[in-house]
């Protein structure tokens, strides 16, 4: 993905007149408390201290540095190789989790040489088991993507889950808990891979296919709700403790497509990692008694009716009323933060986000990074204010100009010495933030007289195109619950005076701040630790992980195909149904050796792992799946054969039938002019194949080390005949074109072809 540059001072200069905006925090008085604290007390388990700060919006406050985590800090700015191992579901003594993921000791950041474990959050695309270079955020930071995650809001809810209901510790669902759930009696349970996975996607994932929508097999549907119910009621703004020895957080990482910015091209997970592995992750932070905006409220309120008027205030470019919710105060002064749309004189569905929010869609605003600042412009410098020395009001358009800069890619250069200034103070602002390494650039004052409003970001979006979901068989199908919104009309900005909103502000209560209980203790008290306690690590670290393409799932692994008796507690295993007698087939016939190279042989010089197969429908021909491995003549690899690489950039081939009976072949791919194609023959026997070339466009990195690869999918249909002894059978495309005569059970697979030496080792 591409990173926005940070906003910097540059050449950029604030007047003497206009004084630097100031910072609670940030400064001579902070330098100074913290040089004659004691270590015990910089990091803030019990102390409690009146005034440290003079002045601003702290007043009589009291406050206190507790130790707090660093809620950026784990968010990367470049991409990360990252070894993926897909699990799906494991077997007997296996892992215990859906992944587990390795970073290698030479990426940087804080996360450097760990492994640790971690879940599916997401039905709409498949990851499979190999070397990505990933995008890594924060769960508390900005995702920065569009539908990334159907419900974002709920990743303090996974943290939660993840801290208080680990793998293996017990829980007990009370009598008559209702729901899915027939207990008469206290039920003690042992949480188990698969509940916690499918409570997982009920928190964060959203959406239903005709088909059902895919979870873990054999599992016990109350332990599964009762951990959902849990989290649900528990988890909101649950961040982990510091003082914990045992917390952990989670982490996202999102594969993109590097040819396409902020295009998701797998499926996005997210790490599980205990807060003692990861060095300065837990930081003292300034914690104030006081009265603070409550970001929540600003958020969540969707489809409201709102009118929008242009110029239809003196004060700002927009006047906008609320029909109806917290926000129908009468007409509330609105700016433009969006040159990319246009919007009319109108009543239109709104969807509200506070600026304070990362939840909200990345592409509605350009420089989403600086929303924050346009709060401050317009509490700093309202419309007929005097900026620093410039000596005139300040103007509707000149403030509108200073925001849409800020905030979108095409705003005009700034001209009058209002704009400049405003310009200055707020850059200023946001590099002594990043110097306090604050996440918050500028808050509104809650304070009693104060007259700040809170910048309140509007949406009108539309229906766009539905999504797809993993159906109960692990097949993606289309979303009949969901679909993709667009921004559909100019963003704006509402600017809402607190004052008007009394719910508004809420007393935030500072744990660390609480006074001790009269009298002397019992004996004196242990001192605080240094650091978080190490732990040990969340799991036995596996064997080293070669860069080669191992058959795994693009997809989540359908559990039915191992139901072994080695699962968790709450897996509910059956026995697998007997399987049918393996037919008596006629020896394969003799066909003509291919003198080409062949796809189980292609890459000699790098150990012959140029293609592999990641994914196939039925998912599973093992024993207890009721489908029959099918008659392969050849190699299954061998399907390709006469593979011939370019640059890099493509790579062509052709196919041939693998099996013991005719075939109609289908061979879906994307084309060097991005295109997805598809070449089709029917009744395709033994000894035969397509007869043409082919040519694949190759994705991947733009690292140079890591490998190119091209993605194929082949369907094969049975062609007169019972050649395929499945319980499931797919579907071919409709762009293939397929015989509408021809019913036959369908088998297909999804290959790899590497498009540089392939199954080299990756020393990123």
């Amino acid at each position: 993905m591409k990173y926005p540059a940070a906003l910097t001072l540059a050449s950029l200069i604030v007047s003497a007149g206009a004084g630097p905006p100031s910072l609670r925090g940030v400064g001579q008085e902070l330098e100074s408390f913290l040089a004659a604290s004691s270590p015990e007390v910089q990091r803030g388990l019990d102390q409690c201290v009146a005034d440290p700060y003079l002045g601003g919006d702290t007043g009589s406050a009291v406050c206190c540095m507790p130790e707090a985590i660093d809620l950026e800090l784990l968010t990367y700015n470049y991409e990360v190789n990252v070894s993926v191992t897909a699990h799906g579901r494991p077997a007997e003594g296996g892992p215990t989790s859906f992944f587990y993921f390795e970073i290698p000791d030479d990426a940087g950041g804080p996360l450097a040489g760990l492994d640790f474990p971690g879940w599916c959050i997401d039905l709409t695309r498949g990851l499979g088991t190999r070397h990505f270079m990933m995008d890594i955020f924060s769960s508390y930071d900005d995702i920065n993507y569009d539908n990334a995650v159907d419900r974002p809001q709920m990743l303090p809810n996974i943290n939660w889950l993840i801290n208080t209901h680990k793998l293996g510790e017990q829980v007990v669902i009370p009598a008559n808990y209702g729901g899915a759930c027939t207990n008469t009696e206290d039920d003690i349970r042992v949480v188990g891979f698969g509940a916690l996975q499918n409570a997982i996607w009920n928190i964060i994932d959203a959406g239903m296919t005709d088909n059902g929508i895919y979870r873990i097999a054999n599992t016990n549907p109350c332990l599964t709700q009762f951990l959902e119910d849990e989290a649900l009621a528990n988890g909101d703004n649950f961040v982990p403790d510091c003082d914990d020895p045992d917390a952990e957080i989670a982490i996202l990482m999102i594969l993109d497509d590097d040819a396409v910015d902020n295009v998701i091209h797998g499926q996005v997970v997210v790490g599980e990692i205990p807060l003692s592995s990861i060095d300065g992750i837990c930081k003292p932070q300034e914690c104030c008694e006081e009265l603070v905006v409550d970001h929540e409220y600003f958020f969540g309120n969707t489809e409201v009716p709102v009118t929008y008027t242009k110029d239809g205030s003196t004060t700002a470019s927009w006047s906008v009323e609320f029909s109806s919710g917290p926000f129908a105060v009468g007409a509330i002064d609105a700016w433009s933060v969006d040159l990319d749309r246009n919007t009319a004189d109108g009543t239109y569905s709104v969807d509200t986000y506070s600026v304070y929010d990362n939840w909200y869609r990345f592409n509605a605003v350009d420089k989403k990074e600086n929303v924050a600042l346009v709060n401050y412009l317009i509490n700093t410098f309202p419309v007929g204010s005097i900026v620093g020395t410039c000596g005139t009001p300040v103007t509707v358009g000149e403030l509108q100009n200073v925001i849409w800069k800020l905030m979108d890619f095409i705003a005009a250069d700034l001209s009058t010495c209002s704009e400049i200034e405003m310009m200055a103070a707020a850059t200023l602002l946001q590099s002594q933030a990043e110097l306090a390494g604050d996440l918050v650039t500028y808050e509104p004052s809650c304070a009693e007289g104060s007259t700040d409003s809170i910048a309140l970001l509007l949406i009108v979006d539309e229906a766009f195109d539905r999504d797809y979901k993993f159906d109960a068989n692990g097949v993606l199908q289309w979303d009949i619950e969901q679909f993709r919104d667009n921004v559909a009309q100019q963003v704006l900005i509402a600017s809402v005076p607190l004052s008007s909103v009394p719910g508004g502000c809420v007393f935030k209560d500072c744990e660390c701040c609480d006074m001790p209980t009269p009298g002397p203790t019992p004996g004196p008290t242990p001192g605080p630790t240094p650091g978080p306690t190490p732990g040990p690590t969340p799991g036995p670290t596996p064997a080293p992980i070669e860069f080669t393409l191992p058959p795994s799932p693009t997809g989540p692994t359908d559990p039915r195909d191992d139901p072994t008796t080695g699962m968790p507690v709450d897996e509910l295993v059956t026995p697998p149904p007997t399987p049918a007698p393996v037919p008596v087939r006629p020896p394969p016939p003799q066909c003509e050796d291919q003198i080409d190279i062949l796809g189980s042989n292609f890459g000699p010089d790098c150990g012959n792992k140029g293609v592999a197969v990641i994914a196939s429908k039925p998912p599973s021909f093992e024993e207890g799946s009721g489908n029959e491995p099918p008659p392969l003549r050849i190699d299954l690899l061998d399907t390709f054969f006469g593979i011939t690489l370019t640059d890099g950039n493509t790579v062509t081939f052709r196919a041939q039938n693998p099996f013991e009976g005719a075939v109609d072949m289908y061979v879906q791919l994307e084309a060097p002019d991005r295109t997805t194609t598809c070449e089709s023959a029917p009744g395709v026997d033994e000894c035969n194949g397509l007869g043409i070339d082919m040519t694949a466009v190759c994705i991947g990195s733009d690292e140079p080390e890591v490998e190119n690869y091209a993605l194929v999918d082949v369907f094969f249909v049975e062609s007169g005949g019972s050649l395929f002894d499945v319980t499931y059978t797919g579907e071919v495309p409709e762009c293939c074109e397929p015989d509408p005569l021809n019913d036959g059970a369908v088998i297909s697979y999804t290959f790899v072809i590497m498009c540089s030496c392939p199954g080299t080792e990756v020393e990123a």
